[in-house]
């Protein structure tokens, strides 16, 4: 009996240090597997080609994507949206908020050796105030009075309004720190300090770019290079994915977004955003310079519908202002305007078009929701005997030809995370991306009001206000704000999806 107690004890401890071990070794190599890689390739595809290489002059977000490669500002919106710092290490303002000082990071050089001082920040700031460079942060500068180099180390702005979120500004997508001594090359060879360097651009196929080994964040990037590839087409772009030919998908399509879900091997992350469509009016232009033809198409669409119809669902439908229904600001006092087309007809007599009249309606295959938001719009334009004329043009046509320049056409933006950079470049009469020349004193008035109130609740009345008067004269028209969703393989480490549409790649690693 002894013997086999003492038997069977042995077989117990026996098996517990096999399970141990077995345990340790699945935990070590869980671990491992789990540590970040160096090398490889990631290639990553867009639907459309970068227009521009210069950070300061980029308008579209393939270019702002490897702009976030090559650059680093002086703050950066983090994956949770909030201000952290980026080449400047702290910042403080006066009790005003009207003089901000900002500290630099020490030891950082550009990709072509020159460390990066004060003066480089001064001469971006005061390249990207002057209208001639054409950026489209022109407007968010100009509560910039002067910017000054204290020391090699330090920026001061001083600025001609109290604001609080003027760190978000100096974040912006355009607003990325440049060499002072090569930006004359900055359109055909970009120079920065961020975690890749630029190495080739075939115009219509790819960009590529190559690991910076002096990048000032030790031990990053972990990845070769990047591979953006252009491709326009959807079905190119799915296939291109399952077969392995790319590693993320950028901005999936709503209506791949299920069917990708079922793919083995891949992963797709939706989050909510604030990335908007429009329908834009100009009301410059006839007959959109009537208010009341811009009110007869306002209650001839249901955003309802046209949520479904583009978005598939993935979507929140809005009143008037393009924020999120869960932003603090969001004007929720105010209902979504029903489809009424009684009073779509009456707007329209007003104008002395009862009979309807013809319109061509601009759209880009490019941006898929857009052009299917254009299609719902035809339709529902027809009881009111208002024939659109769908005209698709590619994207990089419709930057350069169409927006800003044609009455009626779909568009989108992607706002920033703060209220005053989510709504004064598009509302403001200078605003940088006013493209559709609103100009109006009301709208300036509670805008320029709202950024001198340092409290939440006053700004919040202010754009409540200012949400209730734009509904009665319709600028443009906001139906609903996206979901985003990327796609990636499973190889792909520490990719997360950014509200912002961007894609930090530094951390970014493959599993070999």
């Amino acid at each position: 009996m002894k013997k086999s107690r003492l038997f069977d004890s042995a077989v117990l401890l026996i098996v517990f240090f096999l399970f141990a071990f077995s345990s340790l070794t699945v935990s070590v190599n869980s671990a491992w597997a789990d540590q970040p890689k160096r090398g490889g390739t990631l290639v990553v595809s867009v639907p459309s080609a970068p227009r521009q290489l210069d950070p300061a002059k980029q308008w579209s977000y393939e270019e702002y994507m490897n702009n976030y490669w090559m650059f680093n500002a002086l703050t950066y919106f983090d994956r949770d949206m909030s201000i952290k710092p980026d080449l400047a290490t702290s910042w403080q303002s006066s009790a005003d908020m009207k003089t901000w000082t900002f500290h630099l990071r020490r030891g950082v050089k550009f990709h072509h050796g020159k460390e990066l001082d004060a003066d480089d920040v001064v001469f971006t700031i005061q390249r990207i105030m002057d209208p001639k460079t054409g950026s489209p942060a022109t407007e968010s500068m100009r509560v910039v009075e002067r910017v000054e180099a204290p020391d090699k180390y330090t920026v001061r702005f001083h600025l001609n309004i109290p604001y609080a979120e003027f760190p978000a500004v100096l974040a912006g997508r355009e607003v990325k720190i440049v060499p002072k001594d090569k930006a004359d090359l900055l359109s055909t060879n970009p120079i920065g300090t961020g975690p890749f360097k630029f190495k080739e651009y075939v115009f219509g196929d790819h960009l590529t770019v190559v690991r910076n080994e002096n990048y000032w964040k030790k031990g990053l990037p972990y990845l070769d290079e990047i591979v953006e590839r252009i491709l326009p087409e959807v079905p190119v772009q799915l296939a291109a994915l399952k077969g392995g030919e790319i590693d993320i998908l950028w901005q999936v399509p709503p209506e791949s977004i299920r069917e990708l879900n079922k793919v083995k091997g891949l992963k797709v992350q939706e989050i909510p955003s604030e990335l908007w469509d429009s329908i834009c009016m100009d009301p410059t232009m006839k007959p959109f310079d009537d208010v009341n033809v811009r009110l007869a198409v306002k209650y001839a669409l249901n955003k309802f519908q046209l949520t479904e119809y583009a978005l598939f669902g993935h979507g929140q439908i809005v009143n008037v202002l393009p924020l999120s229904p869960t932003n603090p600001y969001y004007p929720s006092s105010i209902p979504v305007p029903e489809q009424d087309y009684q009073k779509a007809k009456a707007y329209l007599a007003k104008a002395g078009l009862e009979k309807g009249f013809d319109v061509d309606l601009y759209v880009s295959p490019s941006r898929p929701t857009r052009d299917r938001l254009g299609v719902a719009v035809q339709q529902m334009l027809k009881p009111l005997n208002i024939n659109a004329n769908l005209i698709r043009v590619p994207w990089d046509k419709f930057v350069a030809d169409v927006e800003g320049k044609v009455a009626f056409y779909t568009d989108g933006f992607y706002a920033s995370p703060t209220v005053d950079l989510a709504l004064y470049p598009y509302y403001a009469s200078t605003g940088s991306w006013n493209l559709w020349h609103w100009k109006d004193e009301k709208t300036d008035a509670l805008l320029n009001k709202a950024r001198g109130q340092a409290k939440l609740e006053d700004r919040k009345r202010t754009y409540e206000e200012l949400a209730q008067y734009l509904g009665t004269v319709e600028p443009i028209y906001v139906p609903y704000v996206r979901n985003w969703a990327d796609a990636h393989r499973d190889r792909v480490k520490n990719f997360i999806s950014h509200p912002g549409g961007l894609i930090y790649a530094d951390d970014i690693w493959l599993e070999k």
